[in-house]
């Protein structure tokens, strides 16, 4: 599955909707993982003062997912 939203999310603006929808979706259907991050959104938001911004997103998706540099042409 995780491959399939990466696809989604490469492929342009007009997918947002689509992937959006897609997460929203798993989410209600998985109340272990809604569970999960919506935990770490709350741990999110506390640090940042109740706001939780694109920085916290990216350094927290970062973490969990580094990019890694691929030249394999």
């Amino acid at each position: 599955m995780a491959p399939s939203l990466l696809v989604v999310m490469i492929a342009g603006y007009d997918t947002s909707f689509v992937l959006l929808t897609f997460m929203l979706r798993f989410l209600s259907n998985e109340s272990v993982i809604y569970k999960d991050v919506l935990q770490v959104s709350d741990a999110l938001a506390a640090k940042s003062g109740g706001r939780i911004g694109s920085q916290a997103f990216r350094s927290s998706a970062l973490r969990s997912a580094p990019i890694i540099n691929n030249n394999s042409r």
